[in-house]
């Protein structure tokens, strides 16, 4: 977040905020891998080995999955 603030002998600059945080995250591997797992056991499901997973990753990177918002972290 970037702060700008100036005087100007009495008069003051409207304070202005310049928010680039972006809206969208692509989850490392590690994490993504952790929350899938959980979810499979959580719904009785076989979770993947760590070598499906990374496949099942770079596909979903490829593909654009987290850039059309299907991750939230």
């Amino acid at each position: 977040m970037e702060l700008a603030l100036s005087f100007m002998g009495d008069c003051m600059k409207q304070l202005s905020f310049n928010f680039s945080f972006g809206g969208h995250k692509t989850p490392t591997f590690n994490e993504w891998y952790h929350e899938n797992c959980s979810e499979k056991r959580r719904f009785g499901e076989r979770e993947y080995s760590e070598e499906q997973g990374r496949e099942v990753y770079n596909e979903l990177v490829e593909s654009g999955f987290f850039d059309k918002g299907g991750y939230n972290a």
